[in-house]
């Protein structure tokens, strides 16, 4: 029989940005009643960063299992392309007059928020116990 996969931080920090985005999309779609740009970009930022942490963390998992020597080198140059794309995401956003780049920042900072909020809590419950 097998056994159940455990929920890491990591997934449950993915399947808490999705919830919080639609509930702060809902919002912004109520407040901002215009042609919806800050609703796109929020959208974008927010996807553009589960893509980008996901490849992150799934990549880190596999090098860390093949070769442990290379993951320095493997952290480094994950970190340099994601804030590399991040850059580009947002620059694009810049110029193209149907994205606000500030809420393309927010949507990209969600992920980081809700890990912050997560592991806070779960070092609090292990404090508990």
């Amino acid at each position: 029989m097998k056994k159940k996969r455990e929920w890491t931080l990591f997934d449950k920090a993915l399947l808490g940005v999705i919830p919080f985005t639609l509930l702060l999309a809902i919002v912004l779609l109520f407040v901002t009643k215009n042609e919806n740009s800050e609703l796109k970009s929020l959208i974008i930022g927010a996807v553009t960063s589960l893509v980008l942490n996901f490849w992150h963390i799934k990549l880190t998992f596999n090098v860390t299992e093949k070769n442990v020597e290379k993951l320095k080198l493997f952290t480094i140059l994950s970190y340099v392309i994601r804030y590399a794309i991040y850059a580009l995401v947002i620059l694009l956003a810049t110029f193209l007059s149907d994205f606000n780049p500030m809420y393309i920042i927010f949507g990209i900072c969600e992920y980081p928020l809700i890990m912050v909020i997560l592991s806070l809590t779960s070092l609090k419950g292990e404090q508990n116990a």
